[in-house]
C-alpha cells in the first residue's frame, strides 16, 4: 500500500481565534488619529504649543496682495518684531480652539514640525541638482520682483490646473526648459516622488484622513487625464502627497497668502542647504516657528497669513509642496 501522505503541522489550517481586538474590526478614522496623538505625545523629542490666537481672518479675502499687506499694516503695526519663537528642536504640534460644524468649542491642529522628511544625503542630491538647473539656463516664468510674497523668484513643478480646465503640467516643468535642464530636473523631481513623497503621505494618512480622501480623489483624476504624459515621465506622479512643488533659493520673506492652494488641503514646507533663521512666521498667531534642514513644517497656508524671517547667514532652498485649489475643487465633482 502507497504510504499515507500527512500534511506538515506548519502547513495545516489554524482557524482564528476570535481575540478582542479583531473581534471588533478595524479601527475607525477618527480613533487611528488619536491613538497616533498618544503615541506622538510620548515621544520625547514632541513639542506642545496651544494658542491663544487662532488664524483665518483674511481667509475670506480676494486675492490682492497689496490690500492684504494694506490690511496686515493697520491691523498689526508692529509687524513681526514681537512674535514669540517656538521651541527649535524636535516635532512640534501647535493647537487652538475653534468652533466644530456643529459650532461646539474644539481643539483644532493649525500647524505641525515633522524630523527627517527629507535625508541628509536626499538634501545633498536636491541642492546639487537645482544649483546645476541654474548654471544650464533655468527659466522662471516670473522676473525677479514681480511676486507680492518675495523679491527672489521661484518654479513651481509638476502638476496644477491653474488657467486651465484639466490638470496640465506647469510651465517651468517642462516646456520652458532647454534639454540639460530637463534631464536635471527629471532627478530632482524623481527624488521628491520616489523618496519625499511617500513619507508625506504617509503621514497625512496617520493625523489627517479627511484630507488625504480628498488628495486621493484628486490624484485619481489626474492620472486619468495625464496618463499618457505619466507614461513618459512617471516621476510626476507623487501618489497623492501633494501635486506641485515651489522651488527657490532664499524664502519669502513679504507676510501673503497662498491664494492658489486647495482651501481645504494642507501645504508642506521644508528646505535644504545650511542657514541661520528664516523662521515660518505667522503673525496672527502671534509666534514664528524655527525650520532646520529635511525638517517640514504642515498647515494650510491658503488660511494662515505667512513669511520667512530673514536668512541671517548660510543658504537655504526652500521647497513648498502644494495641491492647487482649482484641481482639487475639480476633482471633488468628477
Amino acid at each position: 500500500m502507497p504510504k499515507e501522505q500527512t500534511t506538515p503541522l506548519s502547513h495545516r489550517f489554524h482557524p482564528i481565534v476570535q481575540t478582542r481586538r479583531n473581534r471588533r474590526g478595524k479601527r475607525s478614522a477618527k480613533r487611528r488619529v488619536e491613538r497616533a496623538e498618544r503615541n506622538w505625545s510620548k515621544k520625547a523629542d514632541a513639542e506642545r504649543v496651544f494658542l491663544d490666537k487662532m488664524p483665518g481672518r483674511y481667509m475670506e479675502m480676494k486675492a490682492d496682495g497689496k490690500k492684504l499687506t494694506e490690511a496686515l499694516s493697520r491691523d498689526y503695526p508692529n509687524g513681526s518684531l514681537q512674535l514669540d519663537r517656538a521651541p527649535m528642536n524636535g516635532r512640534l504640534l501647535v493647537e487652538g480652539m475653534a468652533l466644530s460644524k456643529e459650532l461646539k468649542p474644539t481643539v483644532v491642529t493649525v500647524l505641525r514640525r515633522f524630523m527627517d522628511i527629507i535625508t541628509p544625503e536626499e538634501q545633498l542630491e536636491i541642492e546639487r541638482l537645482w544649483l546645476l538647473m541654474q548654471e544650464k539656463g533655468l527659466k522662471y516664468s516670473r522676473k525677479r520682483g514681480e511676486s507680492n510674497r518675495s523679491a527672489t523668484p521661484a518654479i513651481h513643478a509638476g502638476i496644477w490646473e491653474k488657467f486651465a480646465r484639466e490638470p496640465r503640467l506647469t510651465a517651468e516643468t517642462w516646456k520652458m526648459q532647454n534639454r540639460e535642464v530637463k534631464k536635471l530636473m527629471a532627478q530632482l523631481i524623481g527624488i521628491l516622488s520616489s523618496k519625499v513623497a511617500p513619507r508625506m503621505a504617509a503621514l497625512l494618512q496617520t493625523y489627517y484622513p479627511e484630507v488625504w480622501e480628498r488628495q486621493k480623489r484628486a490624484l485619481l483624476r489626474v492620472r486619468k487625464v495625464l496618463a499618457s504624459e505619466f507614461a513618459e515621465m512617471p516621476w510626476l506622479d507623487f501618489g497623492g502627497a501633494f501635486f506641485a512643488v515651489a522651488i527657490k533659493t532664499g524664502c519669502s520673506e513679504r507676510d501673503h497668502l497662498d491664494w492658489s492652494d486647495d482651501k481645504y488641503g494642507l501645504t508642506w514646507v521644508s528646505g535644504v542647504g545650511n542657514w541661520e533663521g528664516a523662521d515660518l512666521r505667522a503673525l496672527e498667531t502671534g509666534m514664528q516657528y524655527p525650520l532646520r534642514p529635511g525638517e517640514a513644517i504642515l498647515a494650510n497656508m491658503r488660511q494662515m497669513v505667512h513669511s520667512a524671517s530673514p536668512i541671517l547667514s548660510g543658504q537655504r532652498i526652500t521647497l513648498t509642496f502644494f495641491t492647487c485649489s482649482f484641481l482639487a475643487r475639480h476633482s471633488e465633482f468628477d
